[in-house]
C-alpha cells in the first residue's frame, strides 16, 4: 500500500513488518535500530533519474531518521522520523529499511503530494483548482475570475457592476407588466417624440417671432399717410381731421363720467341739454334730460325779459 507524505512537513510514518529473516513469520518487537540501514529514492517529473534522498541507519533518538517500535505492538511494526528536507518534493517514491542479520527488508511505496492535496485528502482543506485558462486561453480565466469576484446577489455575476436586479424597484431593471419590451422601439419612439417637441418649441419661439417682426415691418411701410398708426409720429391732414371729425361728432350720451367735473363735455351741456333755472340756479341736465350734471347760481333782474326753461 502506497503511503502519502505531504509536501515540505516533517512526519512520522508507519513502517513495517519487520519479520525475522530467519522463518520470515515471526515479528522483531525490539530491534537495534540503530543496525537498520534507511534507504529512500524519490521519482521526478522531469525525465532525469530518481534522486537518492536517504542513505543512512536509523537513529534510536534525537535524530533525522528515529526509528521506534509502537508501543503494545505485537505485529512488528514500528514509526519512522523525516524531516521537512527529506519530503520537499512531488511525486513517486521507494523506501526501504535492511538490516541482512536480524530481519527481511521492508519495503514501501510513496507519493508525495503538494500540502492542499494531503490536507484535501486527509483534512479539513479543499482541493485547489484554479481556472488558469479556460479552452486554452488564460485571458479568459483572467475575465472569468473578475466576474466572480464582482459577485452580487442582486446583479448574479458581472465583469463590472450591473444595476441590481431587484426589479422594478429604484435603481433596478426595468420590467414590462404587460411583457414584450422592445427598449430599441421605445428608444426611437422617445427620440422622434423629444426632436419633435424641440423642433415645435424653436418654431414657436424663433420661427413666430420672425414672422410677426417681418409682418409688422411690411404693414408699417404699407400704411398710407393719415393711418391711425402714423398720428403721432408723423400726423397728417386726414388723421387730423378724422380726429376732430370724431370729437365734434361723438355722442355725449355714451359717455361716462363721474362727478361735477368740469370739461368740455360739461361745458357742452350748457348749448345743448336741458337747462332750467330753479330760485337762483341755473341747473343744467346730462343728456337724458332727467339727470342733474351740474348747476351755477344766477342773479335775476325784475326788469329784464324772464327766461324760465330753455328745451334740449
Amino acid at each position: 500500500m502506497t503511503i502519502p507524505i505531504r509536501q515540505n512537513t516533517a512526519q512520522i510514518i508507519t513502517v513495517g513488518p519487520f519479520l525475522d529473516k530467519t522463518d520470515g513469520v515471526t515479528p522483531e518487537l525490539s530491534l537495534t535500530v540503530t543496525g537498520c540501514h534507511v534507504t529512500m529514492t524519490a521519482d521526478t517529473a522531469d525525465g532525469n533519474a530518481p534522486t537518492l534522498v536517504i542513505d543512512a541507519d536509523a537513529t534510536a533518538s534525537s535524530g533525522d531518521n528515529d526509528l521506534v517500535h509502537i508501543t503494545n505492538d505485537n505485529a512488528g511494526y514500528y514509526s519512522l522520523e523525516l524531516t521537512a528536507a527529506q519530503t520537499n518534493r512531488v511525486g513517486g517514491g521507494r523506501l526501504c529499511i535492511n538490516d541482512d542479520d536480524v530481519h527481511c527488508p521492508v519495503f514501501h511505496e510513496l507519493e508525495f503530494l503538494p500540502a492542499n492535496v494531503f490536507d484535501a485528502r486527509f483534512g479539513t482543506d479543499k482541493l485547489q483548482v484554479d481556472a488558469v485558462e479556460v479552452s486554452g486561453d488564460s485571458t479568459a480565466a483572467d475575465n472569468l475570475e473578475s466576474a466572480c469576484d464582482n459577485y452580487s446577489a442582486t446583479r448574479g455575476l458581472a465583469g463590472t457592476a450591473l444595476p441590481a436586479a431587484a426589479a422594478d424597484a429604484a435603481g433596478g431593471l426595468p420590467i414590462s407588466d404587460a411583457g414584450g419590451l422592445d427598449l430599441d422601439t421605445y428608444i426611437k419612439r422617445l427620440e422622434v417624440a423629444i426632436t419633435a417637441a424641440i423642433l415645435a418649441r424653436i418654431d414657436e419661439n424663433v420661427s413666430a417671432p420672425k414672422t410677426l417682426t417681418s409682418a409688422y415691418d411690411a404693414a408699417k411701410s404699407a400704411a398710407p399717410p393719415g393711418a391711425q398708426m402714423d398720428i403721432v409720429d408723423a400726423p397728417s391732414t386726414a388723421g387730423k381731421n378724422a380726429l376732430a371729425d370724431a370729437f365734434l361728432t361723438r355722442d355725449f350720451s355714451s359717455v361716462s363720467y363721474t362727478g361735477t367735473v368740469k370739461c368740455i363735455l360739461t361745458s357742452m351741456q350748457k348749448l345743448r341739454n336741458t337747462v332750467q333755472a330753479v330760485t337762483g340756479k341755473l341747473k343744467i341736465y346730462k343728456e337724458n334730460g332727467t339727470d342733474l350734471s351740474w348747476e351755477q347760481n344766477i342773479t335775476e333782474d325784475s326788469d329784464a325779459s324772464p327766461v324760465t326753461k330753455l328745451e334740449s
